[in-house]
């Protein structure tokens, strides 16, 4: 499972501003459901190459979740993550819905929108599979 940092109410909080604050500016965010060990996040038209986007995304992520852990200078996120290009709107939806509905599938909520740290950009409500 690992290690659970962003189970941190204060270090989930840091990682959403994060993302928040970075989007229009580092690229356009769709959606992202924050886990106690994992994130997964879906975002379009990055400003530059993907790993300079989630290098600076993570640098600053680290640093913070680090100070409020008092874990100042410590690696915090894995070096590997698990990229991938979506070609086509039934493959959005798919990504869309497996990333919100992570706290579903692992038991925690019976709807995502109970998790208090998933988000949908207003716009892709479309991409939601109804029940």
């Amino acid at each position: 499972m690992g290690i659970n940092w962003l189970s941190n109410r204060e270090v989930a909080v840091t990682v959403k501003d994060a993302l928040h604050f970075f989007d229009d500016k580092k690229y356009k965010l769709v959606c992202y459901c924050i886990m106690s060990n994992h994130i997964h996040l879906v975002f379009y038209k990055l400003t530059g190459p993907l790993s300079k986007v989630m290098h600076s995304l993570k640098g600053f992520t680290a640093n913070e979740a680090n100070k409020i852990l008092d874990r100042t200078g410590k690696i915090f996120w894995q070096d590997e993550s698990f990229d991938r290009y979506i070609r086509n709107r039934g493959e959005l939806q798919k990504i869309i819905n497996y990333c919100l509905n992570n706290p579903v599938k692992a038991g925690l909520k019976r709807d995502w929108k109970e998790w208090p740290h998933t988000y949908l950009k207003k716009g892709f409500e479309k991409f939601i599979y109804q029940k």
